[in-house]
Protein backbone atom coordinates (compact mmCIF):
# COMPACT_ATOMS: atom_id res chain seq x y z
CA UNK A 1 0.00 0.00 0.00
CA UNK A 2 1.41 3.35 -1.04
CA UNK A 3 1.75 6.03 1.62
CA UNK A 4 1.34 9.71 0.90
CA UNK A 5 4.29 11.94 1.63
CA UNK A 6 2.59 15.30 1.09
CA UNK A 7 -1.02 15.35 2.21
CA UNK A 8 -0.97 19.09 2.93
CA UNK A 9 1.26 21.86 1.70
CA UNK A 10 2.67 23.99 4.51
CA UNK A 11 4.12 27.06 2.87
CA UNK A 12 4.48 30.81 3.43
CA UNK A 13 1.87 32.80 1.49
CA UNK A 14 4.53 34.40 -0.71
CA UNK A 15 5.94 31.06 -1.94
CA UNK A 16 4.17 29.60 -4.98
CA UNK A 17 2.58 26.18 -4.88
CA UNK A 18 4.83 25.02 -7.73
CA UNK A 19 7.96 26.02 -5.78
CA UNK A 20 6.77 24.25 -2.64
CA UNK A 21 5.92 21.03 -4.47
CA UNK A 22 9.25 21.02 -6.32
CA UNK A 23 11.17 21.56 -3.09
CA UNK A 24 9.28 18.73 -1.35
CA UNK A 25 9.84 16.48 -4.33
CA UNK A 26 13.57 17.21 -4.38
CA UNK A 27 13.76 16.05 -0.75
CA UNK A 28 11.81 12.82 -1.30
CA UNK A 29 12.96 12.01 -4.84
CA UNK A 30 16.70 12.34 -4.43
CA UNK A 31 16.97 15.38 -6.65
CA UNK A 32 18.37 18.90 -6.42
CA UNK A 33 16.10 21.95 -6.47
CA UNK A 34 17.44 24.70 -8.75
CA UNK A 35 15.87 28.19 -8.37
CA UNK A 36 15.00 30.27 -11.41
CA UNK A 37 17.90 32.33 -12.75
CA UNK A 38 18.76 34.88 -15.42
CA UNK A 39 22.31 34.63 -16.69
CA UNK A 40 23.91 35.87 -19.91
CA UNK A 41 20.54 37.17 -21.08
CA UNK A 42 19.02 33.72 -20.75
CA UNK A 43 16.22 32.85 -18.34
CA UNK A 44 16.12 29.37 -16.79
CA UNK A 45 13.01 28.47 -14.83
CA UNK A 46 13.06 26.71 -11.48
CA UNK A 47 13.37 22.94 -11.73
CA UNK A 48 14.57 19.79 -10.04
CA UNK A 49 17.55 17.88 -11.43
CA UNK A 50 17.72 14.12 -10.95
CA UNK A 51 20.96 12.41 -11.88
CA UNK A 52 20.23 8.93 -13.22
CA UNK A 53 23.74 7.62 -12.56
CA UNK A 54 25.90 5.19 -14.56
CA UNK A 55 26.34 7.78 -17.32
CA UNK A 56 22.65 7.85 -18.13
CA UNK A 57 22.29 11.62 -17.86
CA UNK A 58 19.77 13.82 -16.08
CA UNK A 59 16.02 14.20 -15.67
CA UNK A 60 14.62 17.74 -15.45
CA UNK A 61 11.33 18.23 -13.59
CA UNK A 62 9.31 21.46 -13.83
CA UNK A 63 5.87 22.70 -12.76
CA UNK A 64 4.23 25.66 -14.49
CA UNK A 65 0.89 27.44 -14.44
CA UNK A 66 -1.27 26.36 -17.39
CA UNK A 67 -2.45 29.94 -17.91
CA UNK A 68 -6.07 28.78 -18.22
CA UNK A 69 -9.10 29.50 -16.03
CA UNK A 70 -8.97 25.92 -14.71
CA UNK A 71 -6.04 26.89 -12.45
CA UNK A 72 -4.26 23.67 -13.36
CA UNK A 73 -0.51 23.25 -13.04
CA UNK A 74 1.48 21.56 -15.80
CA UNK A 75 4.08 19.03 -14.70
CA UNK A 76 6.85 18.21 -17.17
CA UNK A 77 9.63 15.64 -16.85
CA UNK A 78 12.24 15.64 -19.62
CA UNK A 79 15.20 13.55 -20.67
CA UNK A 80 17.45 14.45 -23.61
CA UNK A 81 19.85 12.01 -25.23
CA UNK A 82 21.94 11.29 -28.32
CA UNK A 83 20.05 8.74 -30.44
CA UNK A 84 21.42 5.72 -32.21
CA UNK A 85 18.51 5.80 -34.63
CA UNK A 86 15.68 8.14 -35.63
CA UNK A 87 12.50 7.46 -33.71
CA UNK A 88 9.58 9.58 -32.55
CA UNK A 89 6.26 8.82 -30.89
CA UNK A 90 3.29 10.31 -29.03
CA UNK A 91 1.30 8.29 -26.48
CA UNK A 92 -1.79 9.26 -24.48
CA UNK A 93 -5.16 8.09 -23.22
CA UNK A 94 -7.82 7.48 -25.86
CA UNK A 95 -9.86 10.49 -24.67
CA UNK A 96 -6.91 12.83 -25.37
CA UNK A 97 -6.49 12.08 -29.09
CA UNK A 98 -6.85 15.73 -29.98
CA UNK A 99 -3.46 16.45 -28.41
CA UNK A 100 -1.52 14.17 -30.77
CA UNK A 101 -0.13 16.32 -33.59
CA UNK A 102 -0.60 15.56 -37.25
CA UNK A 103 2.66 14.78 -39.00
CA UNK A 104 3.19 12.89 -42.23
CA UNK A 105 5.93 10.74 -40.65
CA UNK A 106 3.75 9.65 -37.72
CA UNK A 107 1.64 6.53 -38.19
CA UNK A 108 -1.04 5.01 -35.98
CA UNK A 109 0.48 2.44 -33.65
CA UNK A 110 -1.47 -0.46 -32.22
CA UNK A 111 -0.91 -1.44 -28.60
CA UNK A 112 0.77 -4.74 -27.61
CA UNK A 113 -2.39 -6.12 -25.98
CA UNK A 114 -6.17 -5.60 -25.89
CA UNK A 115 -6.20 -3.96 -22.45
CA UNK A 116 -3.83 -1.22 -23.56
CA UNK A 117 -5.64 -0.90 -26.91
CA UNK A 118 -8.83 0.07 -25.06
CA UNK A 119 -7.07 2.69 -22.94
CA UNK A 120 -4.27 4.23 -25.00
CA UNK A 121 -3.65 5.66 -28.42
CA UNK A 122 -0.32 6.34 -30.07
CA UNK A 123 1.40 7.48 -33.23
CA UNK A 124 5.01 6.75 -34.08
CA UNK A 125 7.51 6.90 -36.90
CA UNK A 126 8.13 3.20 -36.27
CA UNK A 127 4.95 1.66 -34.79
CA UNK A 128 6.45 -1.82 -34.38
CA UNK A 129 9.33 -0.41 -32.31
CA UNK A 130 6.90 1.41 -30.01
CA UNK A 131 4.95 -1.81 -29.47
CA UNK A 132 8.19 -3.52 -28.45
CA UNK A 133 8.98 -0.71 -26.00
CA UNK A 134 5.56 -1.05 -24.39
CA UNK A 135 6.19 -4.76 -23.83
CA UNK A 136 9.10 -3.91 -21.52
CA UNK A 137 8.56 -5.77 -18.25
CA UNK A 138 6.67 -3.66 -15.71
CA UNK A 139 6.14 -0.66 -17.99
CA UNK A 140 2.41 -1.21 -18.58
CA UNK A 141 1.64 -1.34 -14.86
CA UNK A 142 3.50 1.91 -14.18
CA UNK A 143 1.93 3.58 -17.23
CA UNK A 144 -1.56 2.72 -15.97
CA UNK A 145 -0.71 4.40 -12.65
CA UNK A 146 -0.33 7.68 -14.58
CA UNK A 147 -3.53 7.68 -16.68
CA UNK A 148 -3.45 11.42 -17.46
CA UNK A 149 0.17 11.51 -18.61
CA UNK A 150 1.11 12.42 -22.17
CA UNK A 151 4.41 10.88 -23.26
CA UNK A 152 6.28 11.97 -26.35
CA UNK A 153 9.66 11.42 -27.98
CA UNK A 154 10.63 14.20 -30.37
CA UNK A 155 13.68 15.53 -32.20
CA UNK A 156 15.31 18.62 -30.73
CA UNK A 157 18.69 20.04 -31.69
CA UNK A 158 19.88 16.75 -33.25
CA UNK A 159 18.97 14.91 -30.07
CA UNK A 160 15.83 13.12 -28.92
CA UNK A 161 13.75 14.58 -26.11
CA UNK A 162 11.59 12.21 -24.04
CA UNK A 163 8.87 14.17 -22.24
CA UNK A 164 6.13 13.27 -19.78
CA UNK A 165 3.50 15.99 -19.39
CA UNK A 166 0.57 16.00 -16.98
CA UNK A 167 -2.00 18.62 -15.94
CA UNK A 168 -3.31 18.62 -12.38
CA UNK A 169 -4.88 21.04 -9.92
CA UNK A 170 -3.05 19.39 -7.02
CA UNK A 171 0.32 17.96 -8.08
CA UNK A 172 2.38 16.59 -5.21
CA UNK A 173 5.68 14.88 -4.53
CA UNK A 174 4.11 11.43 -4.80
CA UNK A 175 2.76 12.16 -8.28
CA UNK A 176 6.14 13.46 -9.41
CA UNK A 177 7.90 10.39 -8.04
CA UNK A 178 5.49 8.19 -10.01
CA UNK A 179 6.25 10.21 -13.13
CA UNK A 180 10.00 9.79 -12.63
CA UNK A 181 9.48 6.06 -12.15
CA UNK A 182 7.61 5.86 -15.45
CA UNK A 183 10.35 7.83 -17.22
CA UNK A 184 12.97 5.41 -15.86
CA UNK A 185 11.01 2.51 -17.38
CA UNK A 186 10.82 4.21 -20.77
CA UNK A 187 14.54 5.02 -20.67
CA UNK A 188 15.37 1.41 -19.82
CA UNK A 189 13.16 0.20 -22.69
CA UNK A 190 14.82 2.64 -25.12
CA UNK A 191 18.23 1.39 -24.00
CA UNK A 192 17.21 -2.24 -24.41
CA UNK A 193 16.11 -1.63 -28.00
CA UNK A 194 19.19 0.35 -28.98
CA UNK A 195 17.60 3.78 -29.40
CA UNK A 196 19.95 5.53 -26.96
CA UNK A 197 23.56 5.87 -28.04
CA UNK A 198 25.82 4.61 -25.26
CA UNK A 199 28.21 7.08 -23.62
CA UNK A 200 26.76 10.00 -25.57
CA UNK A 201 23.96 11.15 -23.28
Amino acid sequence: MQTKTSKKLNKPWWVSKATTVLQQFAQTGGGSFVPASFKNWKYTGQHVRIELGHGRGTLYVTIKDSGSESSQLITSIQYSFQPRRKFQFHLCKVNRLIFIPFHSELKDASMPNSAMQKSFHAKATHPSLLRQLLKFEGLQEVLESKPDAYISLKTKDRRLLLTLTEASKKPDADSLNQGVRLMRYFIAALEEHGVIRENYR
